[in-house]
């Protein structure tokens, strides 16, 4: 009798999922707040959408890069609207924390290298930042 056995290995399937289950929930979840959908935060504050969005019954949160110098601009992938910035000045991090809040962001997942580095610094001062303005923060590594 022949045994049955899945054409991937258990970390392909663990893979396969981590990619589809986060698309789907952006398909499937609902959006609270349908005034900002398809515009940027910016667009939606010069419409007079500028008020915060709605809180939803779960976070919001988007991936933040705490690197950004004016020499790195044009060597990264992921470019900011914004550019060239220093990741380092505190008024330019609470305006990103503001300007997440008012499109509905509840928090930041950000990039941290490791004790020391210049992402650990920029990441404390986000937190007490986001502290100051009702808003959280996490690290990924």
């Amino acid at each position: 009798m022949k045994r049955f056995r899945l054409p991937y290995s258990p970390w392909s399937w663990l893979l396969i999922i981590a990619i589809v289950f986060p698309v789907l929930m952006l398909v499937v979840a609902p959006r609270v707040d349908k005034r900002l959908q398809g515009l940027s935060a910016q667009a939606g504050a010069l419409a007079g959408l500028n008020e915060p969005a709605p809180q939803s019954d779960h976070p919001v949160l988007a991936v933040y890069y705490p690197w950004y110098s004016p020499d790195s601009f044009g060597n990264a992938a992921d470019q900011p609207a914004r550019q060239p910035y220093q990741s380092d000045d505190p008024a330019m991090i609470r305006e990103q924390v503001i300007m997440a809040r008012t499109a509905g962001v509840n928090g930041f997942i950000s990039a941290w290298f490791g004790q020391g580095d210049r992402t650990d610094q920029n990441f404390n001062t986000l937190l007490d930042i986001a502290q100051e303005e009702g808003f959280t923060a996490t690290i990924y590594f």
